[in-house]
């Protein structure tokens, strides 16, 4: 279990943390100074700090900046009063993890510690990933099933000289990927050549892969070898294969039986050594069915495939994937995420994959000038495939009144008031979800008083 130190200069509240957390199997130190809290940090080295805001000998923000500012810090929960909530958020903006209020509700304060150590247990693995990171990271991140089956598959086809298809959506990390299997493969020391099959155009394709000889054609004044023949010795990606022509199909096809190919405007022929790797957000099975993708390259680059999990089928990987971002994106600062903000990007369904949540850590860097990222510090995330949350809203909002409106005529019911009430149910309900149903983070989270919250949760049957 953990080793927790509780700080503050009411005995009974000490008492009362020291009795039910031992209860709870955790080793309890106390103090009633902000001098002797400090001198028990570093004697008894606790994962976790309960610190009240205001101490006989500190102010307790104070004490709060000594503590994260360790090279280890423990996870710091504040205990206020009401008369100091604005000195309590304050504090959470400054590192802490969350705050309790007096009298203090045990068996509240026990889901906030458990949730507290977690994120501790977390910073430890954010550590561990950032050092490994600064020592030359692996290029995938994430420890949870999923990614743990792609893992396997990469190290058994990655010794092999096999086709491999590479099925996921866009922003899951396909190209990533493609290199951890060249870098795992005895080949890692040749090149690795990445072809984008959409951005190449349909009458540049065959010269752009296969190279041409000066005079090939018109603006031809020098001889280029293709994206093959330069990834000779080595790997070469082909992204989105389905967006290929028909006739570049059949000439890839050709090139995969017979691994010869000539540059366009020569007759001499290349033998080439390059492994071909392919990726498709599409469904070359559907494609194939159709007849826009040729059946025996479709089984050409089917030998093995590997499918690679949307963000939103591996959502406990989102706090390591940030961690990850934040290292490559923050410059240098030292930022953390609040736990309010870990929440929205982990109940967003992330519809653009990895590649949208590095974005909302690119821009949240941006927008936040202090040492902690807060909710507001993100962009708007959107629902895929509809508009923006105004427009989900508004079409929410339509149906709720015209439902409201068929039980109550018109001019029978205060249709305002009501539709008002909804809404208030439904914000409260999703803040309660965001958040665990931790009350005290909700009512900051909202902007409302514990006691106002608490009266709308009975009233709604929340």
């Amino acid at each position: 279990m953990a080793r927790i130190a509780v700080i503050d200069d009411e005995q009974s509240v000490c008492h009362a943390f020291q009795a039910f957390l031992g209860d709870e199997g955790h080793e309890v130190a106390i103090a009633a100074t902000a001098q002797r809290g400090l001198a028990l940090l570093d004697d008894f080295e606790p994962d976790l700090v309960i610190l009240d805001i205001r101490l006989p000998d500190a102010d307790g923000l104070d004490v709060l900046a000594r503590i994260v500012q360790a090279p280890d810090p423990p996870a710091v929960l504040i205990i206020t009063a009401h008369g100091t909530m604005d000195t309590a958020i304050e504090a959470m903006r400054r590192g802490a993890f969350e705050y309790l209020t007096k009298p203090i509700d045990l068996e509240e304060a026990k889901l906030v510690v458990e949730r507290a150590l977690q994120s501790r247990q977390l910073s430890h693995e954010v550590a561990r990933l950032r050092k490994e990171l600064r020592g030359g990271a692996p290029l995938l991140v994430g420890n949870s099933p999923a990614m743990q089956k792609v893992y396997k598959t990469i190290g058994a086809v990655a010794p092999a000289n096999a086709t491999v298809l590479i099925r996921g959506e866009s922003g899951t990390g396909k190209e990533l990927v493609a290199r951890a299997i060249h870098q795992a493969s005895p080949r890692a020391k040749g090149p690795f050549a990445p072809v984008d099959c959409t951005a190449l155009p349909e009458h540049l394709i065959e010269s752009e892969l296969y190279g041409y000889e000066a005079g090939a054609f018109t603006g031809a004044t020098s001889a280029k070898p293709g994206r093959i023949e330069q990834a000779s010795g080595g790997t070469l990606l082909l992204d989105e294969i389905g967006e290929l022509s028909a006739g570049a199909q059949a000439k890839l096809l050709r090139f995969l039986e017979t691994r010869q190919t000539e540059r366009l405007g020569s007759t001499r022929t290349l033998s080439l050594d390059v492994r071909i790797l392919a990726a498709t957000n599409e469904d070359l099975e559907a494609k194939r069915r159709q007849g826009t993708f040729r059946e025996d390259l479709f089984y050409r680059i089917h030998v093995v495939t590997l499918d690679l999990p949307p963000l939103r089928q591996r959502k406990e990987d989102i706090p390591l994937l940030i961690a990850h971002f934040l290292e490559q994106v923050a410059g240098g600062r030292r930022l953390q995420i609040s736990q309010a903000a870990l929440d929205v990007l982990v109940a967003h369904e992330w519809p653009g994959n990895v590649r949208e949540l590095r974005n909302a850590v690119e821009h949240a860097v941006i927008a936040c000038r202090g040492d902690v990222i807060l909710p507001e510090h993100l962009p708007r995330l959107h629902a895929p495939g509809r508009g923006g949350p105004a427009d989900e809203l508004q079409r929410a909002a339509a149906a709720v009144l015209a439902a409201k409106m068929a039980q109550h005529p018109e001019g029978t019911a205060p249709l305002y008031d009501l539709m008002v009430e909804e809404l208030d149910r439904a914000v409260i309900s999703e803040a309660l979800r965001l958040t665990g149903r931790n009350q005290a983070r909700t009512a900051a989270l909202l902007g409302l008083h514990r006691t106002t919250l608490r009266n709308k949760i009975r009233q709604y049957g929340l």
